[in-house]
């Protein structure tokens, strides 16, 4: 779900100045403003790619020890021939000890980012990694399910 942004907010608050010093009476110019408003937000939603489109995958060590540090790595393709703005947050573990879990990156056209972060895991054990499919809006996450 695309999440609204500081311009329209911007946009918003410009549109209730001019409806305050518009000619046209106060009721009709706040229902045109806020028309225009809405279809601005309409037009950003509609922009914004499908969540299915970026793809995201993530490199773990293969084994880590107790008390060490290791890192994981995300990497994320923009498929799209325009900079897009992609926020991640990631649903590791806590027993992997994770320093970030969210991250936040600006992709040029067609472009790739890299983005990492440290652990340091805290419990023994195997921790299965699998992807699984959320019913209500068919995207995949990926689980961690300690073994």
């Amino acid at each position: 779900m695309p999440i609204p942004t500081w311009r329209l907010a911007v946009v918003a608050v410009v549109a209730a100045a001019l409806a305050f010093v518009s000619p046209f009476g106060l009721l009709g110019t706040v229902i045109g403003v806020t028309a225009l408003v809405l279809v601005l937000l309409i037009g950003d939603a509609a922009a914004a790619p499908a969540p299915a489109t970026i793809r995201i995958p993530r490199r773990l060590p293969a084994a880590v020890t107790v008390g060490q540090a290791d890192r994981v790595r995300w990497t994320v393709d923009n498929p799209l021939g325009r900079p897009i703005t992609v926020a991640v947050a990631d649903q590791l573990a806590p027993s992997l000890g994770a320093d970030n879990r969210r991250f936040r990156t600006r992709l040029p056209g067609r472009g790739r980012a890299e983005a990492s972060t440290g652990i340091r895991p805290t419990r023994r054990g195997a921790c299965l990694l699998y992807t699984s499919q959320s019913q209500r809006d068919q995207l995949s996450y990926r689980v961690c399910r300690l073994l």
